[in-house]
């Protein structure tokens, strides 16, 4: 009897280590093509047995990828709660690579859940973690969120200043050619027409010119 309740135990430990080894791969897997490929992403991501018995960093990896994919795939972001967990596993961690991401994943679904404040909140504590971290992109794109969540409750002034200051922090004239258009948008809903034309003009100028330019606001 004893024998037989240890090979039942040694047989549940290998069948445990082989599932652990498959949610590893499959999660590796899935963060190299997450970006290009969310649908693909998901469908490795499904594959994982049981995920919510993950624990610690795969299961904060797992729920920020199945955001990250639903984000990317338009999907409606209200289901993805635990993509809390994730954040505040990477805080209590300091994995600073992935904690500027998951804050504005976070704040996404907060806004979903039309918690238009916390959403807030959670974008301006990403914004401080990116500049501490050096990293423009992230601080253009959490300025950008702040925007547009402005613009939706029409407080167009607030929303102005934001994407002038998500402009001041962009080194790609593609994403600032974005930035000027919305800036131009703002200044419709105000009915100043010769700041729409300004802006819709170097919306263009930008876009014409793909080429990346030099950031000077984290350099040396």
């Amino acid at each position: 009897m004893r024998h037989t309740l240890l090979y039942l135990f040694l047989v549940a430990v290998l069948l445990s280590c082989k599932d652990q080894s498959n949610a590893t791969d499959a999660l590796t897997n899935a963060e190299k093509i997450i970006k290009e490929n969310p649908d693909s992403a998901t469908s490795i991501l499904n594959k994982i047995d049981a995920p919510e018995d993950l624990q610690g960093m795969e299961k904060a990896d797992y729920w920020r990828l199945k955001a990250t994919a639903n984000f990317r795939l338009d999907k409606a972001m209200t289901e993805d709660s635990l993509i809390l967990y994730s954040l505040q596993y990477y805080k209590d961690y300091q994995i600073t690579n992935k904690l500027i991401e998951t804050y504005e994943l976070a704040a996404i679904y907060r806004a979903w859940k039309k918690d238009i404040s916390a959403s807030i909140n959670l974008l301006n504590e990403g914004i401080n973690v990116a500049k501490q971290n050096r990293d423009s992109s992230g601080v253009a794109n959490y300025y950008e969120d702040i925007a547009s969540l402005q613009m939706d409750k029409d407080l167009f002034l607030a929303a102005l200043s934001n994407y002038k200051e998500s402009l001041f922090y962009r080194n790609s004239n593609k994403k600032k050619a974005g930035t000027y258009y919305s800036i131009s948008l703002c200044y419709a809903r105000l009915k100043q027409a010769d700041s729409i034309q300004f802006y819709i003009n170097r919306s263009i100028e930008f876009a014409l010119n793909g080429k990346h330019s030099v950031n000077p606001v984290f350099t040396s």
